[in-house]
């Protein structure tokens, strides 16, 4: 492999946030959000309308979106899996070629291993330790318990600050500071940095003067309506598992209505720290021969379909927002084909010339940039062990306009997105259709099966606490400590008593 160290190659510029609904974007026809950064990275750039991440939970998608394998073929299909350091990313694809690899931020990491090829780390993780039992009392004090699948986080929202508020400030600070001492220096080697949010994610709490920006604009009546009789059996069982049919713990209309406000708020809080990254880059050297990426883990559902938080296969969850912009990409184009995540890598590498990961399975669609559509299959599958003790892996297929949510034991269900993009229509019992449902299983029924993927994952659980457990009593190996841990005056929760 021919080492890459000429300025003449573009800089990476990777932006990656957490639970981004894909249509809370205004680029995205959203009139309500206000999203003036994204939106100018479109304007000059591409939006890819019909992305989807490859798990619609945390960690088994942000580790897909680095090694561009499924989370079934790198054992990492709940959050609480530890990627091995033998499967490489494109962080190491692109140190092995030249670049200066560096992360700013979440990733989602479990741990000793905070790198996985990443050669520098300027803002470690907001947990209290790195193993996957940590906790995160600390950061989040009494929004602990208000970030996953808890009616409790609805009934919790509105404004004032908390950890991960807090985290994405520092982010932000460390990008920014990043990016002007790369725009100082005398050497010509390239760089690709990430940049992690954990915004929007839950918990649905935003700074008081973006919570109020939107709050006489959101009322009752612009909840998602939702018939409970059209919602697939199992994602019924998640809505009971959740509290959310619980007469004593279902959050109230009001209180679905705070936490969407609260959600916009945090979209908005989002874009201004996205700005402030975008704004320095593009007043310096580094404008003209720098890719830019932005990138979330997956959706958010916000009452769609009765659904809140990720976990599921319809868009809200499972669609992502995708605007790529630089050399070689065109300037206020919207890709419709289907792209995910596990793709982004290879297409960076492509677009700077590099070698591919010959481990990835995802492809480069530098062929949708320059116009060749008819090179491109846009399949895209997903795939989603929720929760833990689920006995069945479920998957996704989407391929053109239709997609396929296949529950193992459960049935499917099957929309044209074409005809139908809120997924309001099922057509998995329509026997014009069987021919498309048959065509569409054929690539998931190439994959290991669920049966020998939950032995497989039984087996490792077994052995896993040892790790664990080790790090929980140890300590984060330096450099990389959690990010609170040196934070000056502590974490500042608080919820306004409003």
């Amino acid at each position: 492999m021919k080492t890459q160290t000429d300025q003449t190659h573009p800089n990476v510029l990777i932006i990656i946030s957490d639970q981004h609904h894909p249509d809370f974007m205004g680029c995205a026809g959203n009139s309500l959000i206000q999203t003036p950064n994204l939106d100018r990275l479109a304007r000059g750039g591409t939006r890819f309308s019909r992305a989807f991440c490859n798990s619609p939970l945390c960690l088994p998608s942000r580790m897909s979106f680095l090694t561009g394998q499924l989370p079934s073929e790198i054992n990492c299909l709940t959050n609480d899996r530890h990627l091995s350091s033998e499967i490489p990313t494109f962080a190491h694809a692109f140190g092995a070629a030249g670049y200066e690899t560096i992360l700013c931020g979440r990733m989602h990491f479990n741990g000793f291993d905070q790198r996985h090829g990443f050669q520098r780390r300027i803002i470690g993780e907001c947990v209290e330790k790195y193993g996957p039992q940590a906790g995160l009392q600390p950061v989040l004090g009494e929004y602990k318990g208000t970030t996953g699948p808890d009616a409790r986080s609805i009934r919790m929202s509105g404004p004032g600050n908390c950890g991960y508020l807090q985290h994405g400030e520092a982010v932000t600070v460390g990008a920014v500071q990043e990016l002007e001492a790369l725009s100082r220096r005398e050497s010509p080697r390239p760089f690709m940095m990430t940049v992690g949010y954990v915004q929007p994610h839950a918990p649905f709490i935003a700074p008081p003067e973006d919570y109020d920006f939107f709050d006489s604009k959101i009322s009752i009546d612009d909840l998602p309506a939702f018939d409970p009789a059209l919602l697939h059996p199992e994602l019924q069982r998640l809505r009971k598992r959740a509290g959310m049919e619980d007469p004593v713990t279902a959050p109230t209309l009001e209180d679905q209505r705070r936490a969407r406000v609260a959600y916009h708020g945090m979209c908005r809080f989002l874009d201004r720290e996205i700005g402030k990254i975008l704004d320095n880059l593009e007043a310096g050297p580094l404008r003209d021969n720098t890719i830019v990426l932005y990138v979330s883990d997956h959706g958010e559902q916000l009452g769609e379909h009765g659904m809140w938080w990720k976990h599921t296969f319809y868009r809200g969850s499972v669609g992502i927002p995708m605007i790529l912009k630089g050399p070689g990409v065109p300037a206020g184009v919207e890709c419709k084909s289907n792209v995910s995540l596990m793709d982004t890598g290879p297409s960076l590498l492509d677009l700077c010339e590099l070698p591919r990961l010959p481990s990835a399975r995802g492809r480069s669609f530098r062929c949708l940039l320059e116009g060749k559509t008819s090179d491109w299959n846009d399949e895209v599958i997903s795939e989603n062990l929720w929760p833990a003790a689920s006995t069945c892996l479920h998957r996704m297929v989407a391929s053109g306009p239709w997609k396929m949510n296949r529950y193992e034991g459960f049935g499917s269900e099957l929309f044209n997105l074409d005809d139908d993009p809120d997924e309001l229509r099922n057509l998995a019992d329509d026997p014009s259709q069987a021919d498309v449902l048959t065509k569409l299983a054929e690539p998931l029924d190439q994959l290991e099966s669920s049966e020998s993927l939950i032995d497989r994952i039984g087996r490792q659980r077994e052995v896993q606490p040892w790790i664990d457990l080790a790090i929980n009593f140890g300590d984060a190996p330096p450099p990389d400590k959690v990010w609170f841990t040196g934070l000056p005056g502590g974490i500042q929760n608080r919820i306004d008593p409003r």
